[in-house]
């Protein structure tokens, strides 16, 4: 399996793994509202359930949030060469090794750590456009694009 295939699909289980977490917290709310729902201590009770629900509509934007990442990588290529840097590309640089696709994390492939990056990162408004053997500049820094698959 291709590294930037390894590199999509943690991205893909860390995004499902993420909106599965979720899920349980806003069912965990939900039955805490139907609970609180049985109670009648007043102005303790409408101010609880206020929380609840306040808590629920977070919840639920996090999860509108998950599902437009997992709909952005859905749309990203696996497979062929991306000089100059797009989304999609695995981009080694003297700062280290990226992979331009959604924000999730720093992973480990085949023993080499690469951050998972979304285009609007720092690092991302950088790199894509550019090519290999070209440099960019980071927080005073300047480092250069050693390869580009």
């Amino acid at each position: 399996m291709n590294l930037k295939l390894q590199l999509h699909q943690h991205c893909q289980e860390k995004l499902l793994s993420r909106r599965t977490t979720i899920e349980t917290a806003i069912g965990g709310v939900e039955e805490s509202m139907r609970q609180e729902g049985k109670s009648t201590a007043g102005d303790k009770h409408n101010t609880a359930r206020a929380n609840m629900q306040l808590e629920r509509e977070r919840l639920g934007n996090s999860l509108k949030q998950i599902d437009i990442l997992l709909m952005q990588l859905k749309r990203i290529p696996t497979d062929g060469e991306s000089d100059p840097i797009r989304m999609g590309s695995l981009v080694k640089t003297t700062a280290g090794s990226f992979y331009m696709a959604v924000p999730v994390d720093l992973c480990s492939i085949e023993g080499e750590p690469v951050y998972c990056v979304g285009p609007k990162s720092p690092v991302a408004q950088e790199l894509l456009g550019k090519s290999n053997g070209q440099s960019y500049s980071l927080n005073g820094q300047t480092f250069t694009i050693l390869k580009v698959d």
